[in-house]
């Protein structure tokens, strides 16, 4: 069909499939994902080629495990023709946050791989980054979909846990390299330094502010294990793990999202005012607020943020909490939200500096700043500053809550 990309680590084509004999005439479109293990490059470590398998796999089984279950809660996902699975090179149980083993047989390493058939997105659909505000309410509808379908469903989460990622998320400590975190304090030091003149004359004289690289080094274990759900625990449910603008298909001029009628939910009508979720190959177990963080730093401008931060958090607790009597209380409270939305800053800040700002600068920006699939606070540089009060106002609020428990 003419639309093919090759990324380092998979192959995507638009395929126009047309029969043979009287229907010849009548073609239909499917697309094409393919992660094989004859691609990897074999200079990089086994590990690094490991986690592309990895991630193959969890899409793989999210799609042929867990979206059946899904669908059937309305959590609108594209259709799969077929999956192709081969994956000797893994152990069956293996996780991303496991050691790795002994590399294997190089056979064997070939001879892995995934490829996937798909629909494709309707021509309703489109994509952009940065999302406009009515755009991000759709993306935080749509998630929120996601969340609601497993919220505390611990026979569900259980087998999340074991078949996908125990904590999911493309940026969870547990499954990034312990470089980066090392690296989080001399990266911020740098990034003060290049970005100093683009910044108000006194933001990087705050003390809170000079002090970051070490805060975030400091909080991050401990926020990472407040946000390791485990499958029993209050409010966890299935993240996506990797939500930004590139990862849903939006509805094209969603001016205002579609409120969803009861007769509707009822009919099985497919909502017109959702997108579409795909890629979930850092799908898991973990808490809601992780998805938003991180769509709301990856691409959401900051200008839309400053009026609306507060009022996004609300409008997707809405969508979490839309079904339940309005004498009861919220399945997803907003303290709890916030809390979590908090750590999932902190989080996502840290993985921000360590794995991305070691050479971040306007001159880098500059070049990026038309990619939609780079995070917005690495290609824009008001974003970054403004992402970096965020981190900074997070971080106080931990700080304050631990003087006031040694305090008490």
């Amino acid at each position: 069909a003419g639309t093919e990309n090759q990324f380092p680590t998979s192959h995507t084509a638009l395929l126009r499939v047309t029969p043979k004999g009287p229907d010849s005439e009548r073609s239909s479109f499917l697309f094409i994902k393919k992660v094989c293990g004859t691609a990897l490059d074999p200079k990089k470590s086994w590990n690094d080629r490991r986690r592309t398998l990895l991630f193959a796999r969890t899409e793989s089984r999210f799609y042929q495990e867990f979206a059946p279950i899904l669908r059937e809660h309305k959590v609108p996902l594209p259709r799969v023709a077929n999956i192709q699975c081969q994956l000797e090179a893994l152990d069956e149980k293996e996780q991303l946050m496991d050691d790795p083993a002994t590399e294997p047989d190089p056979d064997a390493i070939r001879n892995s791989g995934v490829v996937f058939l798909m629909e494709p997105a309707h021509s309703r659909f489109t994509q952009q980054s940065p999302l406009p505000e009515a755009q991000t309410l759709v993306a935080l509808k749509t998630v929120a979909s996601l969340h609601k379908a497993a919220f505390e469903d611990c026979e569900l989460l259980g087998k999340v846990a074991s078949r996908l990622q125990r904590h999911g998320g493309s940026f969870a400590l547990s499954i990034r390299n312990p470089n980066e975190l090392a690296k989080v304090v001399t990266h911020w030091k740098r990034f003060m330094e290049v970005f100093r003149p683009h910044a108000p004359d006194d933001f990087f004289s705050r003390p809170s502010i000079q002090q970051l690289g070490e805060r975030l080094e400091k909080w991050s274990h401990w926020v990472a294990e407040q946000l390791a759900a485990k499958p029993s625990d209050r409010y966890a449910t299935i993240v996506h793990g990797d939500f930004k603008a590139m990862n849903v298909f939006l509805p094209q001029a969603s001016n205002e999202p579609k409120k969803s009628s009861q007769q509707d939910t009822e009919s099985g009508e497919e909502d017109k005012g959702q997108g579409m979720l795909i890629d979930f190959a850092s799908s898991g177990t973990g808490f809601g607020m992780a998805d938003v963080a991180m769509l709301l730093a990856h691409s959401v401008s900051p200008s839309a943020l400053i009026d609306a931060e507060e009022r996004f958090i609300d409008y997707y607790l809405g969508a979490v909490n839309n079904d339940q009597l309005s004498n009861t209380a919220p399945r997803y409270p907003k303290h709890v939200a916030l809390r979590h939305y908090r750590l999932a800053v902190i989080d996502y800040g840290r993985f921000v500096v360590g794995r991305f700002w070691g050479d971040a600068s306007p001159e880098q920006f500059l070049k990026k700043q038309d990619r939609p699939n780079v995070t917005l606070v690495n290609r824009n540089v008001e974003a970054a500053l403004a992402f970096v009060n965020r981190m900074d106002k997070c971080l106080q609020f931990f700080e304050e809550e631990q003087l006031l428990l040694q305090v008490t």
